[in-house]
């Protein structure tokens, strides 16, 4: 018995009207859930955008640790001995690792996941300070170039006022 129907389904080819008869063939007909859609207030959208980016940067943050990893080790440092009158003594610090994968391995061994997530609340603080204007003023300002009709109207802005919009928050 096939269980699936596209009559109460508007995204398949059903119609919006086909939504107030109940559905015979599902299990769970008696009962329905409306759906309803609000916009996010301002404060709401400026969170999201600043949650975002937020939450990719827990995925991105190990690898950004790695390169650094690898980008540090060889330089020179620069150290003082006691037993040469307190000259400045140049040395190279030795290569630990071999690739990217061996830098990765290697500090989840020894430091686990805190230090491959060394400089998370940094890079949380730069990214979403960084995107809660880029992503969080798009609306306001396509707003204030092409107003809306009324409250919850989906914008019909051209794409050339768009494109200003988003350059415009890609730019500050």
């Amino acid at each position: 018995m096939n269980t699936f129907t596209t009559k109460s389904t508007p995204l398949l080819g059903g119609s919006s009207s086909d939504l107030d008869e109940p559905n015979h063939h599902s299990p769970s007909s008696s009962t329905k859930h409306a759906v309803t859609k609000r916009e996010l207030t301002q404060k709401e959208n400026f969170a999201v955008s600043a949650l975002a980016p937020s939450m990719a940067v827990l995925f991105t943050n190990p690898f950004d640790t790695v390169k650094v990893r690898l980008q540090l080790q060889g330089e020179f440092v620069r150290t003082r001995e006691p037993g040469r009158n307190g000259k400045e003594i140049i040395r190279v610090t030795e290569k630990v690792y071999k690739s990217s994968l061996d830098c990765l391995t290697k500090t989840f061994r020894h430091e686990g996941m805190r230090g491959l997530q060394k400089g998370l609340f940094p890079a949380i603080l730069k990214e979403s300070s960084k995107n809660i204007f880029r992503l969080g003023l798009y609306d306001p300002i396509l707003n204030s170039m092409h107003p809306l009709n009324y409250p919850g109207e989906v914008s019909t802005a051209p794409a050339w006022k768009r494109m200003i919009a988003g350059a415009t928050c890609g730019a500050m």
